[in-house]
C-alpha cells in the first residue's frame, strides 16, 4: 500500500508540474565554463563589508592548458543588479600591479561580476591577486596568494 500511495502521490505532483526530474551526473569541472573561466575551481574568497555581509565572491579557477592557467572573477553578491565598481588583479608577481598597469586585471563599473582575469604559463608559480568593491556604502577589499 505505501508504494501506491508514493506512486498516486507522485503521479499527482508531477501532474501539477511539481516533481523535478532527478539530477543526472554533470560535467566535469573541467568541461564547465563559469563567467569565462574554465578548469577546477581552487578557490573562493569573500569579500565582506562591515559586519559579516558578504558584498562579492572572488572565484579562482585553474586549468593545465596555456602552460597552467589561473582565471579569476570577482562575483557580485550583495549589489548585484546595481552598478558599483569592481576590481580584480591577479599576477605570479608578489603582488598584482594596480588597474593601470600590464598585470592582468579588470576594474571598472559593473552590474555583475568583473573578469575574467588570466594568467597562463602559470604551472608551479604562485599566483598573488586582489579584489575591491566600492559599495553604495563604502568599500571593501581582500587580497590572498594560491600556489599550485
Amino acid at each position: 500500500m505505501r508504494k501506491l500511495v508514493s506512486v498516486l502521490a507522485g503521479g499527482a505532483l508531477a501532474a501539477a508540474g511539481l516533481v523535478g526530474v532527478a539530477p543526472t551526473a554533470s560535467a566535469a569541472p573541467a568541461a564547465v565554463a563559469a563567467y569565462g573561466c574554465t578548469g577546477n575551481l581552487v578557490q573562493t574568497t569573500p569579500v565582506t563589508g562591515p559586519g559579516t555581509d558578504v558584498w562579492a565572491n572572488f572565484q579562482l579557477y585553474y586549468t593545465t592548458t596555456g602552460g597552467g592557467t589561473y582565471c579569476g572573477v570577482l562575483v557580485a553578491k550583495k549589489y548585484a543588479g546595481q552598478q558599483h565598481y569592481l576590481e580584480l588583479r591577479m599576477d605570479t608577481k608578489p603582488s598584482p600591479g594596480p588597474c593601470n598597469s600590464t598585470s592582468p586585471n579588470d576594474c571598472g563599473m559593473y552590474l555583475q561580476y568583473a573578469g575574467p582575469v588570466k594568467v597562463a604559463n602559470a604551472k608551479d608559480k604562485c599566483l598573488s591577486w586582489a579584489a575591491r568593491i566600492d559599495a553604495p556604502n563604502g568599500d571593501s577589499s581582500v587580497t590572498g596568494a594560491n600556489c599550485d
